[in-house]
């Protein structure tokens, strides 16, 4: 390997890190602002509201919220981050995969728009390979076969 092909793989790993943080860190942030929420929303209308004397739904949850904010309730903290990082890393995940997906659609398409003729008289190469048959009829010998 040369050096410029050493430096764009590294380029290219430090992207791929870059962007696997960046969704576990909007996942995480999205697990606390809407995950955390949600729950003790449902906590609050499963248990809470039969107390006697119950705060209202949108006041236990700021409570709350604000209790881990302080730091007074790690584990449920970390419990939401967590899962939020998790879900943002799959969805990040997800995302990557179809966008591969999508340039390779488009580079496929791109293909099929260029001229026939100027294809046959290029021949194969890293994206297009001929059928046996038509190789042999145009004197020429695919490399499979």
């Amino acid at each position: 390997m040369n050096r410029n092909e050493v430096l764009t793989g590294l380029l290219r790993r430090r992207q791929q890190i870059r962007f696997v943080l960046m969704t576990m860190v909007a996942g995480a942030v999205m697990g606390f602002l809407f995950l955390y929420p949600i729950n003790e929303f449902v906590y609050y209308h499963e248990h809470e509201k039969f107390e006697p004397d119950p705060p209202t739904a949108s006041r236990f949850v700021t409570d709350q919220m604000l209790e881990s904010l302080h730091g007074r309730t790690p584990q449920k903290t970390t419990f939401y981050l967590l899962v939020g990082a998790m879900l943002g890393l799959l969805s990040g995940l997800i995302h990557g995969s179809m966008h591969r997906k999508l340039l390779r659609i488009q580079q496929l398409s791109d293909e099929l728009g260029r001229d026939l003729r100027m294809l046959i008289r290029e021949g194969e190469g890293p994206t297009l390979e001929f059928k046996s048959t038509f190789a042999d009829r145009h004197g020429e010998r695919s490399e499979g076969g």
